[in-house]
């Protein structure tokens, strides 16, 4: 139900003031069920909207199962390129570490 503002301006004496005070009401509760309707729908919503800004529209609706949600979630972590360089990164300095026990152990040896 749609209510209207009052067309005849300011409000002049007692009986404009109480029609003024029951249309706000009436705007009030209007208002309230609208805003109640929204936050039920966001409660409804809100998982997959956080999956879908995660992992992307659309990709959230095709899992079904928690295994799937970890395939889809490691599957996405993987395409991230920043992820990747790090990867990249790490896996370098790991073997440069591993390279330099390797010689100082061999070094160690032929003494």
């Amino acid at each position: 139900m749609k209510t209207h503002h009052m067309t005849t301006g300011k409000i002049k004496n007692l009986d404009s003031l109480e029609k003024e005070i029951y249309r706000l009401k009436l705007r009030q509760n209007e208002l309230e069920h609208s805003l109640d309707k929204n936050i039920m729908g966001l409660k409804k919503n809100a998982g997959s909207m956080a999956l879908n800004s995660i992992m992307g529209p659309g990709l959230a609706s095709t899992i079904s199962s928690p295994a799937g949600f970890w395939d889809a979630l490691l599957t996405r972590i993987l395409q991230s390129k920043k992820l990747q360089d790090g990867v990249g990164k790490l896996v370098d300095n790991v073997t440069e570490k591993i390279g330099d026990g390797i010689d100082k152990v061999a070094s160690n040896l032929h003494r």
